[in-house]
């Protein structure tokens, strides 16, 4: 009888602590807005080469008065590099990611290619901008499918069709 009775007051205070908790949660959210974005990352391939690999270092804006949080990371639109990037999984939850990927496929991206889409949660006050406008590149590398490298341009765009 006592085991039964220990054990009923733990499941009642386990429940007091889980609510308490989510109100806690709820009204705290209630002062921020919140919303979720993408951003859609590009590379610009010169002409008669092929990406065979490549890491980019995202990170949001010094100075912002709204909080950037990695939630989602997607592969891009060649089959080569459908596969979501290497990433260190601690990135989701966290503003910065460091993304890489490498493909031995017979055939790779040529021309323009999105490589990868990272979704994005945005906290803060007033109208929130797209992750577009709040991520920066801070380092970016690709190489052609022997290792050498090449200078490309990574383009960051938002996806307004798409959502996260």
């Amino acid at each position: 009888m006592l085991r039964h009775s220990l054990i009923a007051i733990a499941l009642i205070a386990l429940s007091c602590g889980a609510f308490g908790f989510r109100a806690h949660a709820v009204a705290t959210q209630d002062a921020e807005k919140v919303r979720f974005g993408v951003l859609d990352i590009a590379v610009q391939i010169p002409d008669g080469a092929e990406l065979g690999a490549y890491q980019i270092d995202l990170t949001p804006l010094p100075d912002l008065p709204t909080r950037v949080r990695v939630v989602g990371i997607e592969g891009g639109e060649h089959e080569a590099f459908k596969t979501p990037p290497f990433y260190d999984p601690q990135a989701i939850g966290n503003e910065r990611v460091i993304l890489a990927a490498y493909s031995t496929a017979p055939e790779l991206p040529t021309g323009r290619s999105r490589i990868a889409r990272v979704h994005y949660e945005i906290t803060g006050e007033g109208d929130l901008p797209a992750p577009v406008q709040l991520i920066i590149v801070r380092e970016a590398l690709a190489t052609d499918r022997d290792g050498n490298a090449f200078g490309v341009p990574f383009l960051l765009s938002s996806s307004p069709g798409v959502q996260p």
